[in-house]
């Protein structure tokens, strides 16, 4: 699937006629989806992803060094996270069970 220009900057459209934004980020090409093949909904859309998109490959520790014990504390950060959440789903799901049995 090759991208095409739109005379617009950091504006593309491909060969099927979906509309993507692609930008230099630290250095590297980026590029995503604007979910749409309408140009005016890809313009509108367009300043919102990039910004997006430059939080999610820059992230937090732009222009910092990441240490091994940075990459673990934001690991287990999002492990309780998600454990937290999955064990909340769990009771849910096991509360409305039991009260319909006691019924």
């Amino acid at each position: 699937m090759g991208l095409k220009s739109t005379g617009i900057t950091n504006l593309f459209v491909s060969s099927y006629g979906n509309y993507y934004w692609k930008a230099k980020i630290n250095g590297s090409v980026r590029q995503g989806t604007l979910g749409t093949k309408s140009m005016s909904t890809a313009k509108s859309r367009l300043y919102r992803r990039l910004q997006a998109g430059k939080r999610q490959y820059q992230g937090e520790h732009h222009g910092k060094s990441v240490t091994l014990g940075d990459w673990a504390r934001e690991w287990l950060r999002r492990e309780k996270k998600r454990f937290i959440f999955h064990d909340t789903k769990i009771v849910s799901f096991t509360h409305v069970s039991s009260s319909s049995i006691v019924r």
